[in-house]
């Protein structure tokens, strides 16, 4: 988050912070349009709803309305959650990072329901292959005895 006197801006990058996007140059903050520029290389992503800053970001990528960034930020970096889950997995996460007591249980019920269930065609998928797997082990676990069958044998 980019914090000015009454601005606010948030933004998603692949990038890393001090790596690929700098927010700081010679420990000034950087302007909105070196953030911009940085976050448009990286196919970034800039949301505020302040005209001031969109009218300097906007020369360089497309600036959402920061309304916008909490839904950017569930399906950019937690896709397969929905809105409900996504709440859940966030209460368990400011838990944790607050040092909030929660039970391991409440943690696992929470989680639970937070988190999707694996699509039936998945594991069906997972379980032929592993079954495919087993059946290549014993084929070539049969085929080694057969090897040292006919050493013996040669023998």
């Amino acid at each position: 988050m980019l914090d000015l006197p009454e601005d606010n801006a948030f933004f998603l990058t692949p990038g890393r912070i001090g790596i690929d996007v700098h927010l700081q140059r010679e420990r000034d903050p950087v302007a909105v349009e070196d953030l911009a520029a940085q976050l448009a290389a990286l196919d970034g992503r800039l949301f505020t709803s302040h005209e001031r800053l969109t009218s300097k970001a906007k020369p360089h990528l497309h600036v959402a309305d920061e309304d916008q960034y909490r839904d950017a930020v569930r399906t950019t970096l937690f896709a397969p959650l929905d809105t409900v889950q996504f709440d859940a997995l966030l209460g368990v996460l400011r838990s944790v990072r607050t040092a909030e007591a929660i039970s391991p249980n409440a943690m696992r019920t929470v989680l639970t329901e937070a988190l999707p269930a694996l699509d039936s065609r998945a594991l069906q998928f997972i379980a032929d292959t592993m079954e495919r797997i087993a059946d290549l082990e014993r084929r070539l676990q049969q085929a080694r005895s057969e090897t040292r069958q006919l050493e013996q044998a040669e023998q």
